[in-house]
């Protein structure tokens, strides 16, 4: 579980350049085992940018205070979701974008308690569901996912020709024994 000298909290402008540098991490790490769908051109300083500026970017702070997670939680659905047959399409949904872990925190159960963590704030929000997408190749984040709780759709998306592997849609719907 989380160590009560954690912390989680959204990002502010202040922390920009760890999070970049964090998300380039993952990038290369996930370049090493073959997964090519991060690196220097996503997420973009842009993308970034935006969701700190509108509070959808979350931060996770282990008990040293160094940043090991970030996340992204709003309810903006990527336009590739215009045509997914949801699961449960009458929820309030929110989406999940842009999960990354430390590379050196990998395997530790952190993912899992980011997950735990954006699924309350989202619940707070007044979220019934949660959406997100994972590349389809990298079997072991769908199986995380799976385990966490989220139902695959087995439907497929693309997000444009920088990704040459479609990403697997899951959901899960939210409930207040989740806190």
């Amino acid at each position: 579980m989380i160590a009560p000298t954690w912390r989680f909290k959204p990002a502010d402008s202040s922390q920009f350049l760890p999070i970049l540098q964090l998300y380039r991490d993952c990038g290369q790490a996930m370049s090493v085992q073959g997964f090519h769908n991060w690196g220097d051109f996503y997420p973009t300083e842009t993308q970034i940018r935006f969701d700190i500026n509108n509070n959808n970017l979350y931060q996770l702070f282990d008990e040293n205070q160094a940043l090991i997670s970030v996340a992204v939680l709003d309810e903006l659905a990527p336009d590739a979701y215009q045509n997914i047959h949801w699961i449960y399409p009458d929820l309030r949904p929110f989406y999940l974008h842009r999960l990354a872990v430390a590379p050196q925190y990998w395997a530790n159960g952190i993912g899992k308690i980011m997950v735990e963590r954006i699924e309350h704030e989202a619940l707070q929000l007044g979220g019934e569901v949660l959406r997100l997408d994972a590349l389809q190749i990298n079997t072991q984040l769908l199986r995380f996912y799976e385990r966490q709780g989220y139902q695959q759709n087995e439907q497929l998306v693309w997000h444009g020709t920088a990704w040459p592997n479609p990403f697997l849609c899951f959901e899960k719907k939210l409930s207040l024994s989740l806190c």
